[in-house]
């Protein structure tokens, strides 16, 4: 017997007033990323990225990726195919940690993100890093605070200008359905 992974659970009210679509994760990893069940006695989130301890050092290896300097970037692992734009919908897992912290304050690994780059909805920062990317790759950025949660920051969980270090895979980049047709003649995501 199969299984199959829905990219975004259905909600039965939205199904019946506003309709809902089905999309079939075909790249269902089969729990390789999971977040074990309550049920357990031991709940386990597979991450990737590691703690850093000096956000000075990892500042050295990296190249800034925006013109204010906000951004910066070290690729890890190449990826591939041509560079996204605002026409693209793309699935990314990610990690995120502060300076000096042993566990991430966000992690996404079990399931992806899905982000239209028209309306993402993402801080700043994260929109310009994953704009960045090709399919296929992971990066360390280090976000500054100006780009993310700003100068007060988000307490208790975000300290006054945090500065970010993520770590994010770029899993798939899709034209996104509703725009599929402007992009077509400027080739795939």
């Amino acid at each position: 017997m199969s299984s199959i992974a829905l990219d975004n659970p259905l909600d039965l009210r939205e199904l019946f007033t506003t309709g809902s679509v089905l999309e079939i994760n075909e790249e269902y990893d089969n729990g390789e990323h999971r977040i074990e069940t309550e049920d357990t006695h031991e709940k386990k989130i597979d991450i990737f990225g590691e703690p850093v301890t000096s956000l000075e050092d990892l500042v050295k290896q990296l190249t800034p990726v925006d013109e204010d300097e906000y951004v910066k970037k070290k690729i890890m692992e190449e990826g591939g195919g041509l560079p996204l734009h605002n026409g693209c919908t793309v699935s990314v897992i990610y990690s995120a940690y502060f300076e000096g912290s042993s566990e991430p304050f966000d992690v996404n690994c079990g399931k992806p993100l899905v982000v239209n780059l028209d309306d993402s909805g993402l801080l700043p920062g994260l929109e310009i890093a994953v704009k960045s990317m090709l399919v296929g790759e992971v990066a360390v950025f280090v976000l500054s605070y100006q780009v993310m949660y700003g100068e007060l920051g988000v307490p208790p969980r975000i300290k006054p200008k945090a500065d970010c270090i993520f770590y994010i895979k770029l899993i798939k980049s899709l034209v996104t359905p509703e725009e599929g047709t402007k992009y077509i003649s400027k080739g795939s995501c």
